[in-house]
């Protein structure tokens, strides 16, 4: 099981409407700022929807003023799981620590973008 699998709410938690789809936000730590990160989770997020156009992801990530980099990511948890793996696999070095939560989904949101 993927760790951050433990952020997703039960499937009875989800509304019906979107019961496949999940929202995660994750706050990296450790060198984050950068290194690249922001424009890394953006193309990565780019390639997954190329290659994955019956399942994509949306979300957004940016720098945080403490250092660290938030990003949130929707999906299924499929989807997810595969965009994360490979965020996770290319920047596993500059990542010291990750915490996740399970965040509303956003409906309107269709893309992935860099903020601030």
């Amino acid at each position: 099981m993927h760790p951050w699998r433990s952020a997703l709410p039960p499937r009875a938690c989800r509304t019906p409407l979107y019961a496949h789809r999940v929202r995660l936000q994750l706050q990296y730590t450790g060198r984050v700022q950068g290194v690249g990160f922001r424009a890394t989770a953006e193309y990565l997020a780019d390639t997954h929807n190329q290659e994955h156009p019956t399942r994509p992801v949306a979300g957004w990530v940016r720098n945080q003023p403490d250092g660290s980099v938030l990003l949130e990511v929707q999906g299924t948890p499929d989807a997810i799981d595969v965009y994360l793996d490979r965020l996770h696999t290319l920047l596993a070095n500059n990542i010291h620590a990750t915490d996740r939560l399970a965040v509303p989904d956003c409906p309107q949101e269709h893309t992935f973008t860099i903020r601030g």
